[in-house]
């Protein structure tokens, strides 16, 4: 069996649930903080966020969503986020009248708690192919959704002061607010910061780079070796301590449209390449053990453009390659810079696959798995707060970020200052990676940084 992590990982230590979610057998686990848990609270924060102290009766209606009642690993975000939040951040007194009584009150953020993918995937998980009830539980979410919602813009004075668009929900599942069946509803959640794994650099129907934040999964990682030699590399042999050259785990579907066809390419891979791919469908108990064995991690989109197989090969060691055009990592260009830690192929490249793992020099492939041991705590939920950087306080530094831009744009406009972007309404965003195989680098050779600029 692999090694769990460290005794400071599991400091609040209460017993794990065994979650089967759709990616790979294991545990999937949150634990919650203890009454009896150090407060971290007293540390200055320069960011006020809060977070709403809804009735149980709203949160949990007719079924209890709790970590051990929804089974869908990659979701469970939803649920951490505003617990983690109300422990790490300060809270007023949770006497509802001394805020209702206070209209001056205010913060810069306003976290909704709500559950609606457990809700939606509790509703149907005994019928799933059943259109029917598909509709009917859109229609239960979407109740659902509209009750926390009015509450929230019936009881506290901060939905209306900005129509909702400093209040942040956490929509994991890719579908989003899309999930709610009312538009009238999902035209008031539309404004709202919305935390998902879905991420884009280009405005979709369910992520605005402009507003909305792509966040890592919440994944269980109890099981991976956390050696500090896993970010190591052997320049003169890196396969002696890695013998598995270009590595994938996971579903592959006879229809292109899963993967964009992506997966199918990887599949042939393996088939006829034995030898530089290890290419496998069915789930294993061995998945971490063999990703830490891999050289390279193969990260190609699914039924949405991410893939949580990113994260997990950052924490084992393994190098991710991307392949999806459309996909914008967490933390893009505010804090990480992924081409310090990522290969990226363009989709269109994919046939040249094994050339380009091929070609990268040693020294490079040195460099990213070294940087991988710098990055990996921004993709990691910590269980002790404050002992660093983790996944929630890059959320948080991006959430600062923006209130200092707004500071900033603010007392730009106030002093009569006249920028390109105040202009043009336009931002920078840096993607951080060089995508092989993208338009104009036909020979893959490496180059500055690429930038987008997205309209507001």
């Amino acid at each position: 069996m692999e090694q769990g992590p460290s005794s400071k990982c599991m400091r609040y230590s209460l017993p794990l649930v065994l979650l089967v979610g759709p990616g790979v057998l294991g545990w999937s686990w949150w634990l919650p903080f203890q009454k009896s848990a150090p407060d971290h609270r007293v540390i200055d924060r320069p960011v006020s966020i809060f977070v709403y102290d809804l009735p149980h009766e709203l949160l949990h209606p007719e079924r209890n969503m709790t970590l051990s009642s929804c089974t869908y690993d990659l979701y469970l975000t939803e649920l951490a986020i505003p617990d983690i939040a109300n422990h790490r951040l300060p809270q007023p007194s949770k006497n509802q009248n001394i805020i209702l009584d206070q209209d001056d009150i205010s913060y810069d953020y306003y976290l909704i708690p709500q559950y609606s993918t457990c809700y939606y995937h509790q509703c149907i998980d005994q019928d799933k192919d059943n259109a029917e009830r598909r509709m009917h539980c859109r229609m239960q979410t979407t109740k659902y959704l509209q009750n926390i919602l009015d509450h929230v813009e019936a009881k506290y004075p901060f939905w209306d002061r900005q129509q909702g668009q400093d209040h942040i929900l956490v929509f994991p599942w890719d579908e989003a607010s899309s999930l709610v069946a009312d538009k009238y509803l999902r035209s008031r959640l539309a404004s709202c910061i919305h935390l998902t794994h879905l991420g884009t650099d280009k405005l979709v129907r369910n992520f605005n780079p402009i507003k909305d934040i792509s966040i890592p999964v919440l994944r269980d990682f109890s099981l991976v070796s956390f050696e500090p030699a896993r970010f190591e590399t052997d320049i003169s042999d890196p396969s002696r301590q890695r013998p598995l050259f270009a590595y994938f785990r996971g579903t592959i579907k006879e229809n292109p449209e899963h993967g964009r066809g992506i997966r199918q390419w990887i599949q042939k891979y393996g088939q006829e390449d034995r030898k530089t791919y290890y290419v496998k469908e069915e789930h294993s108990m061995f998945y971490w053990s063999e990703l830490g064995k891999a050289r390279f991690a193969l990260c190609p989109p699914g039924w949405s453009s991410w893939s949580p197989r990113l994260f997990d090969a950052i924490v084992t060691g393994a190098i991710p390659v991307i392949i999806s055009d459309e996909w914008m990592p967490p933390f893009s260009g505010s804090l990480l810079n992924y081409s310090d830690f990522t290969i990226r192929v363009a989709e269109s490249q994919i046939s040249r696959l094994t050339e380009i793992l091929k070609a990268i020099p040693a020294e490079e492939e040195v460099r990213l798995r070294k940087n991988l041991g710098s990055v990996m705590e921004h993709v990691v939920y910590d269980l002790e707060p404050f002992k660093g950087m983790d996944a929630f306080e890059s959320i948080y530094e991006v959430l600062k970020q923006r209130k200092i831009k707004r500071i900033q744009a603010m007392e730009q406009a106030q002093l009569g200052y006249e920028t390109e972007e105040s202009d043009q309404s336009e931002i920078e965003i840096e993607l951080g990676h060089h995508v092989y195989g993208s338009e104009g680098d036909e020979e893959a050779e490496g180059r500055p940084q690429a930038f987008k600029r997205i309209e507001l």
